[in-house]
């Protein structure tokens, strides 16, 4: 790669899951990164373990790999959710649902009725 990269020092904290200790952080790179259809500019810290490769949230969000799914605000579309009142309240369960449970081949399905 031409120029060659420089390794600058990294300042943030990373842990791995459950741990209480940060990852000891080597240097970080900033490069361009790119997937099938996008080019965006990352950081790239380089830890002290054997471990996977993680993309974060902002670079995936970028890359176009994770898409950003917004929620609608009801406010903004008045009259859509007073015609869908029971759409736009709640927290979103299925009231009034019955549900099969399967717990095992050898058993008669149980139904559920909504909590």
């Amino acid at each position: 790669m031409n120029p060659e990269p420089k390794a600058k020092k990294s300042s943030i904290k990373a842990y791995a899951f459950g741990q209480k200790k940060p990852l000891t952080m080597k240097c970080k790179y900033t490069l361009p990164v790119e997937s099938k259809s996008k080019i965006t500019i990352a950081d790239l810290h380089i830890v002290d373990a054997a471990s996977e490769t993680l993309l974060s949230y902002k670079t995936a969000v970028d890359l176009g790999i994770v898409p950003i799914i917004n929620s609608v605000q009801p406010e903004k579309y008045k009259e859509l959710s007073d015609k869908y009142k029971s759409v736009f309240t709640g927290l979103g369960k299925l009231m009034k649902q019955l549900c099969l449970q399967h717990n095992s081949p050898e058993e008669y399905p149980i139904i559920l009725e909504s909590k």
